[in-house]
């Protein structure tokens, strides 16, 4: 199909400006360009919330998800770094895995490990409170270190994307 034409994966990432929240169509979205090898060839992945830092830099929060041998879904949250002036991107961070929170029943075994992020508020010095979707069956909130802030201080990172256009 025309899709798996575009798409090389489950899911991947994509970027465009709009001037409009009206401008955002299906269409927009088939046209976005993608980020290209941002992944590795068998993760897929999105981004949940983006947060603009300034300086056009957006911190970007999302899900970064494999599979095991055995065929299981994996899904941990992460965040990026994205230079919108050039499009350059920092490696995935990942923030929190399933092993941070308690054990529970989860709706079917191919689930145990699955993590939804669905956004991040701040907390004090160098950490946020991440809240997440677990296990398709609850919602949780971790305590992880500040990754958004470290890109925005952190100026040798965005040095090293703009410079080299790879990830650090």
């Amino acid at each position: 199909s025309a899709a798996s034409d575009v798409y090389k994966r489950q899911a991947d990432i994509g970027f465009c400006m709009l001037n409009d929240l009206s401008e955002l169509t299906p269409e927009t979205i088939a046209r976005a360009p993608l980020l290209e090898d941002f992944f590795e060839a068998d993760e897929w992945g999105g981004v949940n919330q983006a947060y603009d830092l300034g300086e056009g830099i957006i911190g970007a929060l999302g899900h970064i998800a494999c599979r095991d041998s055995a065929g299981i879904s994996h899904y941990y949250s992460m965040a990026f770094g994205y230079d919108i002036c050039n499009g350059h991107f920092t490696s995935p961070q990942i923030l929190c895995d399933r092993a941070c929170f308690p054990e529970f029943p989860e709706k079917s075994a191919a689930l145990r490990d699955i993590l939804f992020t669905a956004g991040a508020e701040r907390a004090e010095g160098e950490w946020l409170v991440l809240y997440t979707g677990i296990s398709d069956t609850r919602v949780g909130r971790a305590g992880c270190e500040k990754p958004v802030y470290r890109y925005k201080e952190g100026t040798q990172i965005l040095a090293e994307v703009r410079q080299t256009g790879n990830r650090s």
